[in-house]
């Protein structure tokens, strides 16, 4: 659990915050039409609130009746009695969740991100246009630079909200699916601490056991805050 905990607040952060610059680079630099629009569609599933559009994720992915398999069916790509258990697979499923994370948390990003290039001068973008910098080397070396500069600090606080993400893992998956040590930790495939704390406390109702894991999960990010 503890293991799978480190690699979903890593990929959940890592993912979304290097999707959010670059798809605000895009959008701005490249002279997308319709941007706003753009930019409107990609923040709604970070303010839609997350116990809706995640419960939808979980039907639309159940491997018997979800909207996924079924469409995957009707265009040839599966076979009509063939099926994918995209949480019914303990690593299929926790791909998933920072598949599915990555949807609802990179307009974050992609806003701060665009909020960050409003502030660069125009006088640089011109100076290296006067140089003979070509539009890819001014996203290289001034842009994307100094974007990830002034952003790089939310990491931390991502990487500590990201451990403690009880509504993505419980709402999509709820810990599951069931694996060989289910019985005895009462921890599912996706269970992350704090879901499984959750678990400890409503289910088996082991409070000793979940007040030292949370006290542990202090004093891991604890650092992380200080620094």
């Amino acid at each position: 659990i503890a293991v799978w905990t480190l690699v979903w607040a890593v990929a959940s952060t890592f993912t979304c915050y290097f999707c959010g610059p670059l798809v605000a680079v895009h959008l701005t630099e490249s002279g997308v039409k319709f941007s706003s629009v753009f930019r409107f569609i990609f923040i709604l599933p970070y303010a839609v609130p997350s116990v809706i559009t995640m419960i939808l994720w979980k039907h639309m992915l159940n491997g018997t009746f979800g909207i996924v398999n079924r469409t995957l069916q009707a265009i040839g790509i599966l076979s009509l009695d063939q099926t994918i258990p995209w949480l019914g697979n303990a690593n299929l499923a926790q791909l998933m969740c920072v598949v599915i994370n990555l949807w609802a948390g990179f307009g974050y990003f992609m806003m701060l991100s665009m909020g960050t290039m409003t502030a660069i001068s125009k006088d640089m973008y011109e100076a290296a246009k006067i140089d003979g910098a070509s539009s890819f080397q001014t996203l290289k070396s001034i842009t994307l630079p100094l974007v990830l500069y002034q952003t790089m600090p939310l990491i931390i606080m991502s990487f500590t909200h990201n451990i403690n993400n009880f509504g993505i893992i419980f709402f999509l998956t709820g810990g599951n699916p069931v694996v060989k040590d289910s019985t005895t930790t009462m921890a599912g495939g996706t269970d992350i601490l704090v879901t499984w704390i959750y678990k400890l406390t409503i289910t088996l109702q082991k409070y000793n056991y979940a007040s030292v894991i949370a006290v542990l999960i202090f004093v891991v990010l604890a650092p992380f805050a200080i620094y």
